[in-house]
């Protein structure tokens, strides 16, 4: 779904790396226009990378092509609470009532959840069997704005101001983890740990929360 065409312009729409607000901005990337940016109905939302090419084809390299990436430990608790408070159709998830209680299921049985967009490794939207990744940027969830404004740039926008959607008032995600616990979501994870270098640690402080700043 998030191809821009009037924008030249692919995202990457991994579930819980900061997407809609993302969206939010590219469908209106310069506020004193009146021109919204309507993305391709005909892909999926959160289709990889590999889809958009396709669909592309020869024409994909005229686009910006970029995606967003998080720690998956703190990806992991973020997609559980989105799901208790958003998307409770989805039972295999929303039917534990503590994250305790769905982490020990998510370890014990892994595959059973991976299938499900929120859950599935993140180098699966964008690299393939042959460790390429055909994007021309990737910004981190840690260092959203910065990383953000680089793809404003990208995309012509003049938007100096943003907010970060759908933020949550949850503890840091360190606080869900026991020293076992981390290490089986690790192993779980290992290609986006691998790929992405990510550690345990690597994740957003809590109290570091985004808000209304300029770029």
């Amino acid at each position: 779904m998030p191809t821009y065409h009037t924008l030249k312009t692919v995202f990457v729409h991994i579930p819980k790396t900061g997407g809609s607000t993302i969206s939010t901005i590219l469908r209106r990337p310069n506020l004193r226009s009146l021109t919204k940016h309507e993305p391709c109905q005909t892909i999926n939302k959160h289709a990889s990378i590999f889809v958009h090419l396709d669909e592309l084809g020869p024409e994909a390299k005229n686009y910006f092509k970029f995606s967003f990436v998080r720690n998956p430990w703190d990806r992991l608790v973020s997609a559980y609470h989105y799901i208790i408070a958003r998307r409770k159709e989805l039972e295999l998830v929303a039917n534990h009532s503590t994250f305790e209680s769905f982490l020990h299921s998510f370890v014990e049985e892994p595959s059973q959840y991976l299938s499900i967009p929120y859950f599935t490794p993140q180098s699966d939207f964008l690299i393939n069997e042959d460790g390429e990744m055909p994007i021309d940027f990737l910004g981190r969830f840690e260092t959203f704005e910065k990383d953000l404004s680089i793809v404003l740039r990208e995309v012509g926008s003049k938007r100096r101001f943003f907010k970060h959607r759908k933020k949550s008032r949850r503890q840091d995600y360190r606080e869900y983890y026991s020293t076992e616990s981390s290490k089986a979501v690790g192993a779980i994870y290992i290609s986006d740990i691998q790929n992405f270098g990510y550690d345990f640690n690597d994740g957003l402080i809590r109290q570091k929360q985004f808000s209304l700043r300029k770029l």
